[in-house]
Protein backbone atom coordinates (compact mmCIF):
# COMPACT_ATOMS: atom_id res chain seq x y z
CA UNK A 1 0.00 0.00 0.00
CA UNK A 2 1.46 3.29 -1.07
CA UNK A 3 1.22 6.19 1.31
CA UNK A 4 1.04 9.72 0.08
CA UNK A 5 2.95 12.24 2.24
CA UNK A 6 0.75 15.00 3.58
CA UNK A 7 0.96 18.24 1.70
CA UNK A 8 1.97 21.31 3.62
CA UNK A 9 -0.68 23.94 3.73
CA UNK A 10 -0.11 27.43 2.27
CA UNK A 11 -0.41 28.82 5.78
CA UNK A 12 2.49 26.62 6.97
CA UNK A 13 4.68 27.74 4.05
CA UNK A 14 3.89 31.38 4.74
CA UNK A 15 4.73 30.98 8.42
CA UNK A 16 8.09 29.37 7.59
CA UNK A 17 8.95 32.10 5.08
CA UNK A 18 8.05 34.78 7.62
CA UNK A 19 10.39 33.26 10.24
CA UNK A 20 13.26 33.09 7.73
CA UNK A 21 12.63 36.69 6.70
CA UNK A 22 12.65 37.84 10.33
CA UNK A 23 15.96 36.05 10.96
CA UNK A 24 17.51 37.64 7.86
CA UNK A 25 16.33 41.09 8.99
CA UNK A 26 17.74 40.59 12.51
CA UNK A 27 21.12 39.49 11.15
CA UNK A 28 21.22 42.46 8.76
CA UNK A 29 20.40 44.88 11.59
CA UNK A 30 23.13 43.40 13.83
CA UNK A 31 25.70 43.69 11.03
CA UNK A 32 24.67 47.29 10.36
CA UNK A 33 24.90 48.21 14.05
CA UNK A 34 28.35 46.61 14.30
CA UNK A 35 29.60 48.53 11.26
CA UNK A 36 28.11 51.77 12.61
CA UNK A 37 29.83 51.29 15.98
CA UNK A 38 33.16 50.73 14.26
CA UNK A 39 32.67 53.86 12.19
CA UNK A 40 31.94 55.86 15.34
CA UNK A 41 34.95 54.40 17.15
CA UNK A 42 38.09 54.91 15.03
CA UNK A 43 40.18 53.23 17.75
CA UNK A 44 38.55 49.88 16.92
CA UNK A 45 40.67 49.60 13.77
CA UNK A 46 43.96 50.19 15.59
CA UNK A 47 46.17 47.28 16.70
CA UNK A 48 45.91 45.84 20.21
CA UNK A 49 48.88 44.88 22.38
CA UNK A 50 49.32 41.15 22.91
CA UNK A 51 51.30 39.82 25.88
CA UNK A 52 53.16 43.06 26.74
CA UNK A 53 56.46 42.56 28.58
CA UNK A 54 56.78 46.24 29.46
CA UNK A 55 54.49 49.20 30.04
CA UNK A 56 56.05 50.83 26.98
CA UNK A 57 54.60 48.04 24.83
CA UNK A 58 51.02 49.16 25.47
CA UNK A 59 49.61 51.46 22.80
CA UNK A 60 48.37 54.83 24.10
CA UNK A 61 44.89 54.45 22.59
CA UNK A 62 44.46 51.38 24.81
CA UNK A 63 44.99 53.68 27.81
CA UNK A 64 42.52 56.32 26.65
CA UNK A 65 39.99 55.39 29.36
CA UNK A 66 42.47 56.94 31.82
CA UNK A 67 41.84 60.41 30.38
CA UNK A 68 39.61 62.47 32.67
CA UNK A 69 36.40 63.83 31.23
CA UNK A 70 35.36 67.41 31.88
CA UNK A 71 34.42 67.81 35.54
CA UNK A 72 36.07 64.55 36.60
CA UNK A 73 38.76 64.39 39.27
CA UNK A 74 41.45 61.84 40.01
CA UNK A 75 40.11 58.88 41.96
CA UNK A 76 43.53 57.81 43.24
CA UNK A 77 46.08 59.80 45.21
CA UNK A 78 49.82 59.56 44.74
CA UNK A 79 51.64 56.74 46.46
CA UNK A 80 54.57 57.58 48.79
CA UNK A 81 57.03 56.31 46.17
CA UNK A 82 55.83 58.56 43.34
CA UNK A 83 57.09 62.11 42.73
CA UNK A 84 55.36 64.79 44.81
CA UNK A 85 53.42 67.34 42.74
CA UNK A 86 52.80 70.26 45.14
CA UNK A 87 53.38 72.97 42.54
CA UNK A 88 53.35 73.24 38.77
CA UNK A 89 56.24 71.24 37.34
CA UNK A 90 57.63 72.40 33.97
CA UNK A 91 59.65 69.84 32.01
CA UNK A 92 61.50 70.01 28.70
CA UNK A 93 62.43 66.97 26.64
CA UNK A 94 64.43 65.96 23.60
CA UNK A 95 62.82 63.84 20.88
CA UNK A 96 65.16 61.19 19.50
CA UNK A 97 63.62 60.65 16.05
CA UNK A 98 63.37 64.39 15.37
CA UNK A 99 67.11 65.06 15.40
CA UNK A 100 66.99 65.26 19.21
CA UNK A 101 64.99 68.49 19.06
CA UNK A 102 64.26 69.91 22.52
CA UNK A 103 60.96 71.48 21.57
CA UNK A 104 58.78 69.20 23.70
CA UNK A 105 57.55 70.93 26.86
CA UNK A 106 54.82 70.10 29.32
CA UNK A 107 53.44 71.27 32.64
CA UNK A 108 52.21 68.92 35.38
CA UNK A 109 49.72 70.44 37.82
CA UNK A 110 48.96 69.35 41.42
CA UNK A 111 45.33 68.66 40.43
CA UNK A 112 46.51 65.97 38.03
CA UNK A 113 46.16 67.85 34.76
CA UNK A 114 48.93 67.86 32.15
CA UNK A 115 49.30 70.25 29.21
CA UNK A 116 52.10 70.83 26.77
CA UNK A 117 53.33 71.68 23.33
CA UNK A 118 55.86 70.53 20.78
CA UNK A 119 57.76 72.38 18.08
CA UNK A 120 60.43 71.01 15.77
CA UNK A 121 62.13 72.13 12.57
CA UNK A 122 64.48 69.45 11.30
CA UNK A 123 65.86 67.75 8.19
CA UNK A 124 65.30 64.05 7.72
CA UNK A 125 68.55 63.03 6.06
CA UNK A 126 72.18 62.36 6.88
CA UNK A 127 74.22 63.41 3.86
CA UNK A 128 72.02 65.25 1.36
CA UNK A 129 69.07 67.26 2.64
CA UNK A 130 65.96 65.86 0.95
CA UNK A 131 63.10 66.50 3.40
CA UNK A 132 62.44 69.21 5.96
CA UNK A 133 59.70 68.96 8.59
CA UNK A 134 58.18 71.72 10.68
CA UNK A 135 55.99 70.30 13.45
CA UNK A 136 53.80 72.23 15.85
CA UNK A 137 51.52 70.52 18.37
CA UNK A 138 49.49 71.06 21.51
CA UNK A 139 48.12 68.42 23.87
CA UNK A 140 46.24 68.03 27.16
CA UNK A 141 45.63 65.18 29.57
CA UNK A 142 46.31 64.03 33.10
CA UNK A 143 48.47 61.75 35.20
CA UNK A 144 47.12 58.52 36.67
CA UNK A 145 48.78 57.18 39.85
CA UNK A 146 46.91 53.87 39.56
CA UNK A 147 48.87 52.82 36.48
CA UNK A 148 51.91 50.93 37.81
CA UNK A 149 54.98 50.62 35.59
CA UNK A 150 56.25 47.10 34.86
CA UNK A 151 58.94 45.42 32.80
CA UNK A 152 60.77 42.10 32.80
CA UNK A 153 62.37 43.01 36.14
CA UNK A 154 58.97 43.48 37.80
CA UNK A 155 56.93 46.47 38.96
CA UNK A 156 58.24 49.93 39.79
CA UNK A 157 55.79 51.87 41.97
CA UNK A 158 57.95 55.02 41.98
CA UNK A 159 57.06 56.11 38.42
CA UNK A 160 54.08 58.38 37.76
CA UNK A 161 52.22 57.79 34.49
CA UNK A 162 50.56 60.49 32.39
CA UNK A 163 48.63 60.46 29.15
CA UNK A 164 47.71 63.41 26.93
CA UNK A 165 46.07 63.83 23.54
CA UNK A 166 46.08 66.59 20.96
CA UNK A 167 46.82 67.56 17.38
CA UNK A 168 49.97 68.20 15.37
CA UNK A 169 50.37 70.44 12.34
CA UNK A 170 53.05 69.19 9.94
CA UNK A 171 54.64 71.17 7.10
CA UNK A 172 56.74 68.86 4.89
CA UNK A 173 59.12 70.32 2.28
CA UNK A 174 60.40 67.87 -0.32
CA UNK A 175 63.54 69.49 -1.76
CA UNK A 176 63.95 66.84 -4.47
CA UNK A 177 60.47 67.38 -5.93
CA UNK A 178 60.34 71.01 -4.77
CA UNK A 179 56.91 70.52 -3.18
CA UNK A 180 55.43 71.51 0.17
CA UNK A 181 52.63 69.59 1.88
CA UNK A 182 50.60 70.34 4.98
CA UNK A 183 48.63 67.99 7.22
CA UNK A 184 47.06 67.94 10.67
CA UNK A 185 47.12 64.68 12.60
CA UNK A 186 46.10 63.45 16.04
CA UNK A 187 48.81 62.65 18.57
CA UNK A 188 49.19 60.91 21.92
CA UNK A 189 51.88 61.80 24.44
CA UNK A 190 52.65 59.36 27.25
CA UNK A 191 55.27 59.57 29.95
CA UNK A 192 56.65 58.07 33.14
CA UNK A 193 57.93 60.61 35.68
CA UNK A 194 60.58 59.55 38.20
CA UNK A 195 60.83 60.84 41.79
CA UNK A 196 63.69 63.16 40.71
CA UNK A 197 61.37 64.65 38.03
CA UNK A 198 63.26 63.15 35.12
CA UNK A 199 60.98 61.37 32.68
CA UNK A 200 60.82 59.31 29.50
CA UNK A 201 57.97 58.58 27.17
CA UNK A 202 56.53 58.47 23.68
CA UNK A 203 54.91 60.86 21.24
CA UNK A 204 52.72 58.82 18.90
CA UNK A 205 51.61 60.41 15.65
CA UNK A 206 48.47 58.91 14.08
CA UNK A 207 49.29 58.78 10.36
CA UNK A 208 46.15 56.85 9.32
CA UNK A 209 43.23 54.78 10.56
CA UNK A 210 45.53 51.81 11.15
CA UNK A 211 48.99 53.39 10.98
CA UNK A 212 51.08 55.44 13.37
CA UNK A 213 54.62 56.67 13.99
CA UNK A 214 56.32 56.60 17.39
CA UNK A 215 58.80 59.21 18.65
CA UNK A 216 60.72 58.58 21.89
CA UNK A 217 61.56 61.41 24.26
CA UNK A 218 63.43 62.01 27.51
CA UNK A 219 63.69 65.07 29.71
CA UNK A 220 66.73 67.29 29.43
CA UNK A 221 65.99 69.62 32.35
CA UNK A 222 63.33 70.82 34.74
CA UNK A 223 62.25 74.42 34.36
CA UNK A 224 60.82 75.94 37.51
CA UNK A 225 59.54 79.22 36.05
CA UNK A 226 59.09 78.77 32.35
CA UNK A 227 55.44 79.00 31.34
CA UNK A 228 54.76 78.43 27.65
CA UNK A 229 51.92 78.82 25.23
CA UNK A 230 50.17 75.86 23.71
CA UNK A 231 49.24 76.22 20.05
CA UNK A 232 47.86 73.87 17.40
Amino acid sequence: MNTVPPKSSPQTNRAGSTIVLIIVIIVAVLVAVNLLNKAKDPLSSLPKTKNPTCSEDIHPWEEESRLLQQGQQLADSLSPDQPVIKETIFLQASVKEAANSTGLKFAIEPDGTVAGGYYADYNKSKDKIEMNYVMNAGFEGNFDPSNIYFDEAGEDTSKLFFLAKGQMSILAHNFTADTVGHSTQNIYVTGWINPDYTATGRLVLMTGRKTFQTFHWKTVRRQRDDPFRISF
